[in-house]
């Protein structure tokens, strides 16, 4: 299960890695969704150690990717979604605006 924050956060930012870690002990591997680069990551989601290749595990994480962005598409329009509610709200119009200048380097006072 992944939670809809995780969703969110894998969907809507553009450095998020699919890969594989592995092998282990019986040869198999295992699938990571990150947030960042390979040298300074946080790990968002992952796998048990169930992949025949490397190659299969990265796959696979790429199409759950896939996946939870058209998830996020969905439910961002839906109106009974409580997040869609709050950033419709003012409070939520000022968290955009906080979050919008802190991806510019901006920020008023």
């Amino acid at each position: 299960m992944v939670s809809r924050l995780t969703a969110y956060a894998i969907a809507s930012n553009p450095d998020i890695i699919a890969t594989s870690g592995g092998p282990t002990e019986d040869g198999k591997y295992v699938g990571w969704i990150t947030l960042g680069k390979e040298d300074r990551f946080r790990p968002l989601l992952n796998t048990e150690p169930i992949y025949e290749t490397a190659e299969a595990a990265k796959s696979a994480m790429e199409q759950v990717i896939e996946e939870i962005k058209k998830f996020v598409e969905q439910d961002a329009k839906d109106p009974e979604n409580p997040l869609v509610r709050f950033l419709e709200s003012p409070e939520g119009k000022i968290v955009q605006d906080i979050v919008t200048a802190s991806k510019s380097g901006h920020s008023e006072g």
